[in-house]
C-alpha cells in the first residue's frame, strides 16, 4: 500500500479542463478517470490529480487538496483470504496506519476507531451482528454528523451482468509526520476507509480520505494550507461518503 507520509505536496493547479460535474447536494463533485479508464470515482473540484504531475505507483490514484491538507487514496490490492469481510475495513484502516508509521502500538491515536457496513451491498449477515467491529448502517453516519450513507452504483453493475461489490467503511486517528519529519511534526489526522470487496476478481479496492484535524507547528502543512480554505472545509465524513458513492469499475479485465 501506498505510503501517504513521504508523498510530495504539490501546488494547487487548476483542475483539468473537460471533466464531468456531478451536482449533488453539498461541494460540487467532478469525475476523475482512473487507472486508465478503467474506473471511476468523483471528488471536488479543488483536489489536483496527482498523477498528472508526478509518477506514482501503478495500483494507486491520488488526488491532493494542498490549501486543506485533505487527500483521496484509491488502492487496487488483492484480497486477502485470511481477512474476512467483516474485518476488512479495520485491517486496512491498521495497514495504512503502519505504512504512515502513525503510531506505536497501544497508541490511543489508533484506539478512536468505528466500523459499519454500507446498506444494499451483499455483505455476510455476521457484519450487521458483530457489536465489536460493526454497527448498523443507519447509526455509524448519524453519530458521525455525516448523515446517511448513499447507495453504491448497485443497478449500474447489475445491468452490466457483474455483482457490486461489499463495502465495509471505518474511520479513526492517526497521529502522522509528513515527510518523516520527526515527532514534534506530527498532526493529528482523521483517515477514513472503504473497502470495495470484488469477490469475482479477488480484489479490494481501498478508498481513504485524509483529513487533518490539528496541524502542528513544526509540520511543513502549518504553513502550506489557507487557514480560510480549512475553515470552510466542511464534514469530512458527509463528503467521504459521497466520493466513495461514486465509485464505479467500468472494466473487470483490468484485473487480469
Amino acid at each position: 500500500p501506498f505510503n501517504m507520509a513521504t508523498a510530495m505536496d504539490i501546488s494547487g493547479d487548476a483542475p483539468e479542463s473537460g471533466a464531468e460535474t456531478v451536482l449533488v447536494v453539498g461541494e460540487p463533485l467532478r469525475k476523475r478517470e482512473l487507472f486508465g479508464g478503467a474506473a471511476e470515482i468523483s471528488v471536488p473540484a479543488r483536489f489536483v490529480d496527482v498523477s498528472s504531475i508526478r509518477p506514482i505507483p501503478d495500483h494507486v490514484e491520488m488526488f491532493v487538496d494542498q490549501s486543506t491538507d485533505q487527500s483521496v487514496l484509491v488502492e487496487i490490492l488483492e484480497q486477502r483470504d485470511d481477512v474476512p469481510d467483516v474485518d476488512m475495513a479495520r485491517f486496512h484502516f491498521q495497514v495504512l496506519a503502519e505504512n504512515n508509521e502513525a503510531s506505536k502500538p497501544g497508541d490511543p491515536a489508533l484506539q478512536q476507531l468505528s466500523v459499519w457496513n454500507a446498506p444494499l451491498l451483499p455483505l455476510p449477515a455476521a457484519a450487521a451482528d458483530d457489536g465489536d467491529s460493526a454497527v448498523s448502517s443507519s447509526s455509524a453516519p448519524a453519530a458521525a454528523g455525516g448523515g446517511a450513507l448513499l447507495p453504491l452504483q448497485t443497478e449500474r453493475y447489475m445491468a452490466a451482468g457483474q455483482v457490486p461489490p461489499g463495502m465495509q467503511l471505518c474511520a479513526g486517528t492517526q497521529s502522522i509526520a509528513k515527510f518523516r519529519e520527526g515527532e514534534q511534526a506530527r498532526n493529528l489526522v482523521r483517515v477514513l476507509v472503504a473497502v470495495l470487496r470484488f469477490r469475482s476478481v479477488e480484489t479490494d479496492i481501498v478508498v481513504s480520505l485524509n483529513d487533518p484535524l490539528v496541524l502542528s507547528a513544526h509540520s511543513s502543512s502549518a504553513r502550506a494550507v489557507d487557514p480560510v480554505a480549512v475553515a470552510h472545509k466542511g464534514d469530512s465524513f458527509a463528503l467521504f461518503n459521497r466520493i466513495v458513492a461514486t465509485f464505479y469499475l467500468e472494466n473487470f479485465g483490468l484485473f487480469g
